[in-house]
C-alpha cells in the first residue's frame, strides 16, 4: 500500500508538471529561468521518487536542486526588479545564501542551514517584488500573472521557512508531507497563473520562451 508521504511526493510531481504542460498546450510565454526551475523541480522530484523506491540515498540530487533553485530565483527576481534599487539586495542575499549552502555541504552534507536560508531568501525576494509594485496599477496579463506567481512563492516559502527548522523531526515522523502538500498547492496556483500569461510578447521582461 502506498504511504501518504509517497502520495504527497507523487502529487508534487504531478502538480509540478502542470505548469509546463500548460506552457506547451496553450503556447504561453514565461521567463526562461523560471521554466528551468520548474523543469528542475519536476525532474528532481521524479528522481527522488525512483531513488527512494530502491533505498538509494538521494542527498546529492536534493542539494544539486537547491543550487539550481537559488540560481534561478536570483536571476528571476533580479530581472523582474530591473528598475528597482532593491535588485542589488537580491544579489547580496543570494551570495549569503550561496555561502550557507557551500558551508552546509562542506561540514554537514545535510540541510541543517540550507533550507532555512533558501526559504528566507525566496520569501524576502517576494517581499521586494511586492514593495516594488506598491501603487502600480498595471492591467497587462503578464503583470497579473507574475503577481500571482509571486504570491504563490511567498506563501510557500514563508510557511516552509518555519517548517525547515524542524525538517529532520518532520521527516522522521513523516510530517514533511505537509510541506509536500503545500508545495503542490503552490504549483497549482502557478499553473493557474501560466494560463493568465499572454500568447504574444507582453511579458514584464522580453526574455521569455514558449514551449512548443
Amino acid at each position: 500500500m502506498v504511504s501518504v508521504l509517497k502520495l504527497s511526493v507523487i502529487l508534487q510531481f504531478v502538480t509540478g508538471v502542470l505548469p509546463l504542460l500548460f506552457l506547451v498546450i496553450y503556447k504561453k510565454k514565461l521567463r526562461v529561468e523560471f521554466v528551468i526551475l520548474l523543469l528542475a523541480s519536476a525532474i528532481t522530484t521524479l528522481i527522488l521518487l525512483i531513488t527512494a523506491s530502491f533505498g538509494i540515498k538521494n542527498w546529492f540530487f536534493f542539494n544539486f536542486y537547491n543550487a539550481i533553485y537559488l540560481t534561478c530565483m536570483t536571476i528571476f527576481y533580479f530581472l523582474l526588479l530591473r528598475s528597482s534599487p532593491l535588485r542589488k539586495y537580491v544579489l547580496i542575499l543570494s551570495f549569503l545564501c550561496g555561502a550557507v549552502l557551500i558551508y552546509d555541504l562542506t561540514y554537514f552534507d545535510l540541510i541543517n542551514l540550507t533550507l532555512p536560508a533558501l526559504f528566507f531568501s525566496s520569501t524576502t525576494f517576494t517581499v521586494f517584488y511586492f514593495i516594488n509594485n506598491l501603487g502600480k496599477k498595471s492591467k497587462s496579463q503578464s503583470s497579473k500573472a507574475y503577481f500571482i506567481i509571486n504570491t504563490s512563492i511567498c506563501m510557500y516559502s514563508s510557511f516552509s521557512f518555519f517548517m525547515s527548522f524542524e525538517v529532520h523531526t518532520m521527516m522522521l515522523n513523516n510530517y514533511w508531507m505537509i510541506h509536500n502538500f503545500l508545495e503542490s498547492f503552490s504549483k497549482l496556483v502557478i499553473a493557474f497563473a501560466v494560463l493568465k500569461l499572454p500568447n504574444k510578447s507582453e511579458d514584464l521582461n522580453p526574455k521569455s520562451i514558449t514551449l512548443t
